[in-house]
């Protein structure tokens, strides 16, 4: 924003920008009657400081925008990469599970096997 404007000004600006982004919906703007009632005598200077206000707050919702979206993009890659996580523990238990259940079974086997041959003798 020029520094060369006077408060009075920077305020006026700065009320234009506020009533410009409020009814953005208006085109031309400048044919609105409350912008004709309200800014019609604004300076060359006041509305390029308003538009340099816009362009900023404009500009700083962009980078919101990005910010906001590369933490859903970084929130997403941790819950996969932990849901992969999770799926491969799952998988390991479910193995370690099986060969228990199959180290059960054949030893089961080897004992009953084993009675039945005492049995017989």
């Amino acid at each position: 924003m020029p520094a060369a404007l006077s408060a009075e000004s920077l305020q006026r600006a700065q009320a234009l920008a506020d009533w410009a982004e409020a009814n953005n919906q208006h085109s031309p703007f400048w044919a609105h009657p409350e912008y004709q009632a309200r800014f019609a005598d604004t300076t060359d200077a006041e509305l390029g400081a308003a538009a340099q206000l816009l362009q900023a707050r404009v500009a700083e919702r962009e980078q919101q925008a990005t910010v906001e979206g590369l933490l859903t993009v970084g929130r997403a890659i941790i819950v996969a990469g932990l849901q992969r996580e999770v799926d491969d523990a799952a998988a390991t238990a479910r193995a370690r599970t099986t060969a228990i259940a199959a180290k059960f079974a054949r030893a089961t086997a080897d004992f009953l096997e084993a009675k039945a041959r005492e049995a017989k003798r």
